[in-house]
């Protein structure tokens, strides 16, 4: 492995399944708090096309926000993708993108992209990319790790959109492994860790999951937000995401729910499913906008990228 994590030659030729190879991108960013409370981009190392700006501060020095760039824009098969971010105690970092990430058609290769995310006990991380959009023919695989410590606090989004409902256009051909995962782990060298959440998916273009009811149901996106801290069931936050829920159209389901994996730990989880992409990003944000003043004490500031 390179020493940002992305395979080395001799990984790449073992894998039987890699096909030609193509862009091998990566970055690893961390936040540190500073004294007086400030948040710092402390770390910014990066391999290929992959980038952050500088950190800004529209709601003070106590948060950074931080908009990670892929200057292609897109993915095609054999691409590879990694990107790493640390949050340290005491530290709050905000992460988002410019645009959707594009998955455009392989002729056998896969295009990985692959995200861990580290938060330190007392930290505080906002994971909020735009959607991946899987074109016809694509071949991915999307996987999210979230390490968290005890007292950790967190929020991300992941949404996929399959073909280009806009314009008619359905994921037939192709193939999409998806993986999200988060665990609480301890600190220190050989701690162990608790699986929060697992959910793998397997989307086969043209395959039943994308038709059947057990499935997507037809509908073209899928949308996750996960937070923790999780709050009471009867929180008014929680009321009033489904209040939104109950707002959108017709055949668009969304919903959100408390889970407890174990005693003393619990995270929410909002759902999106639906033919918009658009809707279902506005809805996975309005479920950030609502949840984040009882879980991270703050009202929501939109990141200045979102409205260009």
């Amino acid at each position: 492995m390179s020493s940002l994590g992305l395979p080395s030659a001799d990984d790449a030729d073992a894998d039987a399944g890699a096909g030609p190879r193509g862009w091998e991108a990566a970055l690893d960013i961390a936040f540190t708090a500073a004294d007086g409370g400030a948040t710092l981009l402390a770390r910014h190392r990066q391999l290929g096309p992959l980038a952050v700006q500088r950190a800004f501060a529209p709601e003070g020095p106590s948060v950074a926000h931080v908009t990670v760039l892929h200057p292609p824009g897109g993915l095609v098969g054999g691409d590879q993708l990694r990107i790493t971010v640390s949050v340290e105690r005491g530290a709050h970092g905000l992460c988002t993108t410019p645009a959707a990430a594009k998955h455009y058609r392989s002729a056998g290769a896969t295009a990985r992209q692959q995200q861990h995310l580290t938060v330190a006990a007392g930290g505080t991380l906002e994971w909020l990319p735009h959607e991946n959009i899987l074109f016809e023919g694509a071949i991915s695989e999307l996987s999210t790790r979230v390490d968290l410590e005890a007292g950790a606090r967190f929020i991300g989004v992941d949404l996929i959109c399959f073909g280009l409902p806009a314009r008619d256009e359905r994921f037939t051909r192709g193939r999409c492994r998806q993986r999200l995962e988060l665990w609480r782990v301890g600190a220190g060298a050989g701690a162990t860790a608790r699986p929060l959440l697992i959910e793998r998916g397997c989307f086969d273009g043209g395959a039943a999951v994308h038709r059947a009811r057990w499935g997507l149901a037809d509908a073209p996106v899928l949308g996750t937000l996960v937070a923790t801290p999780g709050l009471q069931a009867d929180h008014p936050a929680l009321a009033a995401i489904r209040a939104r829920a109950g707002d959108l159209p017709d055949g668009d389901l969304a919903v959100v729910t408390r889970l407890q994996p174990e005693p003393g730990d619990s995270l929410l989880c909002a759902r999106y499913l639906g033919a918009s992409a658009e809707r279902g990003l506005a809805f996975l944000r309005d479920a950030w906008r609502l949840l984040r003043p009882p879980i991270l004490g703050r009202e929501a500031v939109t990141p200045r990228i979102w409205a260009t």
